[in-house]
C-alpha cells in the first residue's frame, strides 16, 4: 500500500490541473483526479491534465466525477434521460483514458428522500453494463463509493451488486463509512477482492473531518485491516479545504500516514 492524493483535497484553491503542482511538490507521486466541471470532461482538458502529470512525475491512477451532475440519471426509469447521462459518462471515461487512469469512480443514485425505498438491483445491474461496456473502451473500471447520503449507503449493497455485475470494482472512504453508522470492517467484506480503492481522511468524535494524525481514526488499525483484507494498493487522502489552512500541514499528515502504512 502507497500514500496518494487527491486533487479534490485542495479545492477550492487550486483548480484541478493546478492542484497536480503541490501534490508534486510533496514528494507523492500517486494521486486522484477529481473533475469538478463539465469542462474538466473534455478532451483538451484530459489532455492537459496528462501533460501536467507527466512533467511532473505523477501518476493519476483514478479519476472522480461530480456525481450530482449527472450519475443519478445513469440510473433512471427514462431511457432519454440515461442516454443523455451516459453521454456524459463516457466523457468523464474518456479523460480517465487519456491520463492512464485505471478506474473511475462513482457515487450513483443519491439519497434525497426520507423514506428509505429498495432499490431495485437488477435494474442498477443492467444500467451498470451500459457504463461498464463504455468504461471497457476507455480500459477502465467502474469503482462503485460507498457513500452515506447515496445509494451505496450501508454494507449489504456491494454483495447484491456483485452477483448481478462480476466487473464492478469498489471504492472504501473510511469517512463515509464513519459518518454511515457502519463499521469499516462491515464494508471491507462487503467489498471482497472487488476493493480497488481507497479513500482516507481523519475524523473527530463528532463525526467531522480532520487532517490524518488529527482525529481519531486508528490508521495502524486501518492498515491491519486493508492488508487482512487482502489489498495492496493505493491509499489516497482525500480531505476538505476547510480541514486546514496551510499547506504544510497537508505534507505533515502525508508524512504521518508514510510513517504508519510503511511498517
Amino acid at each position: 500500500m502507497h500514500i496518494g492524493l487527491s486533487t479534490a483535497s485542495f479545492f477550492p484553491r487550486y483548480l484541478t490541473e493546478e492542484a497536480l503542482e503541490p501534490i508534486a511538490a510533496m514528494g507523492v507521486r500517486d494521486c486522484e483526479a477529481f473533475l469538478s466541471s463539465h469542462y474538466e470532461y473534455s478532451a483538451a482538458f484530459g489532455q492537459l491534465l496528462r501533460s501536467r502529470a507527466d512533467a511532473l512525475g505523477l501518476r493519476i491512477g483514478s479519476i472522480h466525477a461530480l456525481s450530482s451532475q449527472f450519475e443519478p440519471q445513469l440510473f433512471s426509469v427514462s431511457e432519454r434521460q440515461r442516454k443523455d447521462a451516459l453521454s456524459v459518462f463516457a466523457d468523464v471515461c474518456r479523460v480517465g483514458r487519456i491520463v492512464g487512469a485505471g478506474c473511475v469512480v462513482l457515487h450513483g443514485q443519491m439519497r434525497v428522500k426520507k423514506v428509505r425505498a429498495p432499490w431495485d438491483f437488477d435494474h442498477l445491474a443492467a444500467c451498470f453494463a451500459d457504463m461498464d461496456v463504455i468504461a471497457q473502451q476507455a480500459q477502465l473500471c467502474v469503482a462503485w463509493e460507498n457513500v452515506h447520503w447515496c445509494i451505496y449507503d450501508k454494507p449489504g449493497f456491494a454483495r447484491q451488486m456483485r452477483l448481478r455485475a462480476p466487473r464492478l470494482r469498489f471504492t472504501l472512504d473510511i469517512k463515509q463509512a464513519l459518518q454511515s453508522g457502519c463499521a469499516i470492517e462491515a464494508y471491507l467484506a462487503d467489498m471482497g477482492d472487488a476493493l480497488c480503492n481507497v479513500h482516507v481522511c481523519d475524523m473527530r468524535g463528532d463525526l467531522t473531518t480532520a487532517l490524518p494524525g488529527q482525529g481519531v481514526v486508528d490508521f495502524a488499525r486501518l492498515k491491519r485491516q486493508l492488508a487482512d483484507a487482502g489489498y495492496d494498493g493505493r491509499v489516497i487522502v482525500e480531505v476538505y479545504g476547510k480541514d486546514y489552512q496551510q499547506l504544510a500541514q497537508v505534507q505533515a499528515s502525508v508524512e504521518h500516514l508514510r510513517g504508519i502504512f510503511a511498517r
